[in-house]
C-alpha cells in the first residue's frame, strides 16, 4: 500500500518536471499531467478495482482540459472550420483554465478521496461472490435481455410521463448482458458475439452511440476484474484500440447522421452503416481526416460552452448562488404531480437562463457539471464544488458496493446508476434525478420478479 501510494505522488511531480522541462507552459503542463495521471490510475486500477469513476476522471480531463487545450492551439480562430461554425473558444486561454484547471482537479481529487463507507471485501472477491449467486441462474438474463429488447422501440414513441420508465426498461437488455456474462452460460464466447450483434443492430436502428460504447466498457471493466495476466502493455495496447475505435465510431456517426436524419424520412440504414465501418477499415487514414479529427475535437470539448457560461455570468445574468443545485436534489426527489414546475432534465433551462439560448437549437447541449459550479459559485467556489461533486459520485459508489456486500447482483446494475456521472456535459439534475429513479426501478424489478416470479435476481 504505501509503495502504491508513493508512485500515486512521484507520478505526477515526475510528468510535470519533464513537461516543464521541455519547456511548455505551466497551464499546458498541468493539463498533461492532470490528463496523463487520470489515464495512469484508470490502467492501474483495471482488474484490480471497479473502477467505473476512474472513466469519469478521464472523460473529464478529455472534454475540460485537453480539447480546450486544442482548440486554443489547433481550431482558434484562424481554422477555416472553426471560423465557419463559430466553434472556438470565446474567452482568454488564462482566463478560462483558472477555472478549469483547479475545478478539473478538485474533481478528481474528489473521486479519488478515501470514501466514507468501505467493507473489508475486495472487488474481485464480490465479483466471484456474483459468479456464484448468478451460477445457475442463466435463465434471468435472456429474460431481461428479451424484455429490453421490446421496451427499446418504446423509448422514442413513449408520452413525455411515461419516457423515464420505458428507458430504464430498455436498459434491462445491458443488465441481462452483464448476468449471463457472470453467470454459467455454455459457450459464452458466442454468446458475447451474439449479444454484441444485437447491441449493434440496436444502435444501427437508433442512430444513437453513445450507450454501446459505454455499456461496453462498464462490461469490459467488471469482466476483467481479478484477470492478472492483463498486465500493463496489455492495457496500454487496448487503451490506443480503444481510442481509435471511438474516432472511428465519431468519423461514422456524423457521416450516418447526415444521410439518415437528415433526409426526407427519418429511419435507419443498416447497409450504409456497415459501408462506413469497411471504407474505414479499408482506409483507417479516412479516420483521422482533419475535418473529422475537428468533428471530434468540437463534440468533446466541452470548455466551449463552460467558456460561454463565464462569458454570460455575471455579465447578463447573476450567480444562482446554489439555487440550481438545491433545485436538483429536491427535483429528484419530489414527483412532478406535486411540483408543476419541477425543472427537467435535459439541460435547456440552464443554457437559456445562462447562455442566453432559449429555444435556439433543435438539439440537446448542457453546460456540465463545471458550468454548473460556475454559475452557482463563480471562479474559486466551483474549484470546492467540484471537489465535492466528486466526493458524492465517490460515496453513491460505494453506498452501492457495500449493500452488494449482501446483495452479490446489485453491483452490475451500478452502470444504469451511474451512466450521467461518466458523461461531464450533465449536470446535478441530470444525474441525481437519473440515479434517484434508477435505484427505484432497481428495487421495484427486484420485488416483482421475488414476489411475482418466485425468483430471486
Amino acid at each position: 500500500m504505501r509503495r502504491r501510494t508513493l508512485y500515486h505522488i512521484v507520478f505526477p511531480i515526475l510528468v510535470l518536471g519533464l513537461l516543464l522541462i521541455s519547456g511548455l507552459a505551466w497551464n499546458e503542463a498541468l493539463v498533461w499531467t492532470s490528463t496523463l495521471v487520470a489515464i495512469y490510475i484508470f490502467l492501474y486500477n483495471l482488474t484490480v478495482k471497479i473502477n467505473f469513476l476512474d472513466v469519469t476522471a478521464v472523460a473529464a480531463c478529455a472534454s475540460y482540459l485537453m480539447m480546450p487545450m486544442l482548440v486554443y492551439n489547433v481550431f482558434g480562430e484562424h481554422n477555416k472550420l472553426a471560423a465557419l461554425w463559430q466553434t472556438y473558444m470565446t474567452i482568454d486561454k488564462s482566463q478560462y483554465f483558472s477555472l478549469a484547471l483547479p475545478g478539473t482537479i478538485g474533481l478528481l481529487l474528489g473521486l479519488w478521496a478515501p470514501p466514507m463507507m468501505t467493507t473489508a471485501m475486495k472487488d474481485e472477491d464480490l465479483i466471484n461472490r456474483v459468479k456464484i449467486y448468478l451460477k445457475r441462474k442463466t435463465v434471468l438474463g435472456f429474460v431481461m435481455i428479451c424484455i429490453g429488447l421490446m421496451a427499446m422501440p418504446l423509448v422514442l414513441v413513449a408520452p413525455e410521463s411515461l419516457r423515464a420508465l420505458t428507458y430504464f426498461i430498455s436498459q434491462l437488455t445491458y443488465v441481462g448482458v452483464l448476468y449471463l456474462l457472470h453467470s454459467n452460460i455454455r459457450l459464452k464466447a458466442f454468446g458475447i458475439i451474439f449479444i454484441f450483434m444485437l447491441m449493434i443492430a440496436q444502435t444501427v436502428i437508433t442512430g444513437m452511440y453513445g450507450e454501446l460504447v459505454y455499456w461496453s466498457v462498464m462490461g469490459f471493466i467488471l469482466m476483467m476484474i481479478g484477470k492478472k495476466w492483463f498486465t500493463l502493455p496489455y492495457k496500454i495496447l487496448l487503451l490506443i484500440f480503444g481510442v481509435v475505435i471511438l474516432f472511428m465510431i465519431q468519423s461514422i456517426k456524423h457521416e450516418y447522421r447526415d444521410v439518415v436524419w437528415k433526409g426526407a424520412v427519418r429511419g435507419n440504414d443498416s447497409a450504409l452503416f456497415f459501408r462506413l465501418v469497411a471504407d474505414r477499415i479499408q482506409h483507417p487514414s479516412h479516420i483521422f481526416d482533419p475535418e473529422r479529427i475537428y468533428k471530434v475535437v468540437v463534440r468533446a470539448n466541452q470548455g466551449y460552452l463552460v467558456g460561454r457560461a463565464m462569458e454570460y455570468v455575471p455579465k447578463h445574468e447573476p450567480f444562482a448562488k446554489g439555487e440550481t443545485i438545491a433545485k436538483s436534489f429536491l427535483a429528484g426527489i419530489v414527483p412532478r404531480f406535486l411540483w408543476r414546475d419541477k425543472p427537467k432534465v435535459g439541460g435547456q433551462e440552464n443554457i437559456c437562463r445562462f447562455l442566453g439560448d432559449c429555444g435556439k437549437y433543435n438539439y440537446s447541449y448542457n453546460i456540465g457539471q463545471l458550468g454548473e459550479a460556475y454559475v452557482n459559485f463563480g471562479v474559486v467556489g466551483a474549484w470546492m464544488y467540484m471537489f465535492f461533486y466528486g466526493y458524492l459520485l465517490k460515496s453513491l459508489f460505494h453506498f452501492v458496493r457495500y449493500l452488494s456486500v449482501k446483495r452479490p447482483s446489485l453491483i452490475l446494475w451500478a452502470p444504469v446508476l451511474f451512466y450521467p456521472a461518466m458523461v461531464v456535459e450533465t449536470d446535478l439534475l441530470t444525474f441525481f434525478n437519473t440515479f434517484i429513479k434508477g435505484a427505484i426501478f432497481c428495487a421495484f424489478i427486484y420485488f416483482i420478479f421475488r414476489v411475482v416470479l418466485k425468483y430471486r435476481i
